[in-house]
């Protein structure tokens, strides 16, 4: 869930772990935008310069490439920020961290088929069967790239839900049940998507998938009504929504998808 260190745990904790121990010598933390990216990295470097714990146990790891997008430690590991779509070419990091790659609101479905096929044929393609991948995010749509990861064959997954299955929230010290079930009060369709990984619930929504049928039958019956729906795009930005026009037919309970143009 949001709000339950997710972050904290895999982009900042984690990656300074797995450099001192030396379990990994090239460490990329991927985030919606560098800009997110780089902000784990400062943690990071913060810990490195003033957490005088750590500097007792590992000593000063600083070296001269210490930046806002990379540092390279003394044993030789080195830590990366990336945005999402960075090119692999020349690099050849044994771990790689995707944290929220999504950001806060569903890509248009050109974005996704872009994600889908930078994960699979960039990232993927450029790790070899030894490296580590790490994905940790929200579901934040039920067709959101970590909706759409679930299943996949060879990953071990984990879904966490703020409230267990009898109610009871997973982290009472940090986040008690009475504050989860206020939330959940005010706004139970957010409190679904933010903190139990269930966005849009089939039961809430306007239009069910159950509810969906492809092209069947086509071509559809003769129509009592006719009704065309226009979709403005807001922008010409490559992660905008196109215009999308439908005209579709009405036959008793049933509507009927008769032409698309987007």
């Amino acid at each position: 869930p949001r709000y339950f260190a997710k972050s904290k745990l895999f982009s900042q904790i984690y990656p300074i772990w797995a450099a001192v121990t030396q379990r990994k010598r090239d460490i990329v933390i991927v985030s919606a935008t560098e800009a997110i990216a780089k902000e784990q990295l400062m943690y990071i470097k913060q810990q490195f310069e003033g957490n005088q714990k750590l500097i007792a146990n590992v000593g000063d790891q600083r070296t001269d490439k210490w930046t806002e997008d990379e540092i390279r430690l003394k044993n030789g590991a080195r830590i990366r920020a990336k945005g999402r779509f960075f090119q692999l070419r020349g690099l050849h990091p044994d771990s790689v961290i995707l944290d929220d790659i999504e950001g806060d609101r569903l890509d248009s479905e050109l974005q996704q088929d872009k994600l889908d096929d930078w994960f699979d044929t960039v990232l993927m393609g450029a790790l070899a069967p030894s490296d580590q991948c790490i994905v940790v995010g929200t579901v934040i749509h039920p067709n959101s790239f970590m909706r759409r990861f679930e299943g996949r064959l060879g990953w071990i997954q984990r879904t966490y839900r703020a409230l267990d299955e009898q109610g009871r929230s997973i982290w009472e010290t940090r986040w008690p049940t009475q504050t989860l079930l206020e939330i959940r009060s005010r706004n139970e369709m957010a409190f679904e998507q933010e903190y139990m990984n269930n966005p849009l619930r089939s039961g809430e929504t306007l239009f069910r998938e159950e509810w969906l049928a492809l092209r069947v039958p086509f071509p559809p019956p003769k129509t009592e009504l006719v009704y065309t729906a226009v979709d403005p795009a807001i922008s010409k930005s490559d992660t905008a929504d196109e215009t999308a026009i439908v005209t579709f037919g009405v036959v008793g309970p049933n509507i009927y998808e008769l032409e698309t143009k987007h």
